[in-house]
């Protein structure tokens, strides 16, 4: 979900829940627009006023509550 964000030239901050997710996208898209969080995305403390959109992605509900809200 993150790369075709950034190839649109967006900037993205990434939340990742694992260190090894994180690891792997700070790799796969160094040089790029992205800033890389580890944590939980619905409990990451962000900054307010700060996004255009917030995505969220997850292959397994358990593990962890998202939506999608327009800010």
């Amino acid at each position: 979900m993150t790369r075709p964000l950034v190839d649109a030239g967006t900037s993205v901050l990434a939340v990742e829940l694992g260190g090894w997710l994180a690891a792997r996208l700070r790799t796969n898209l160094a040089g790029r627009d992205v800033t890389v969080i580890e944590g939980d995305f619905a409990t990451v403390p962000l900054p307010d006023d700060t996004f255009d959109l917030a995505v969220c992605a997850i292959a397994f509900p358990q593990a962890g509550s998202c939506g999608v809200h327009a800010v």
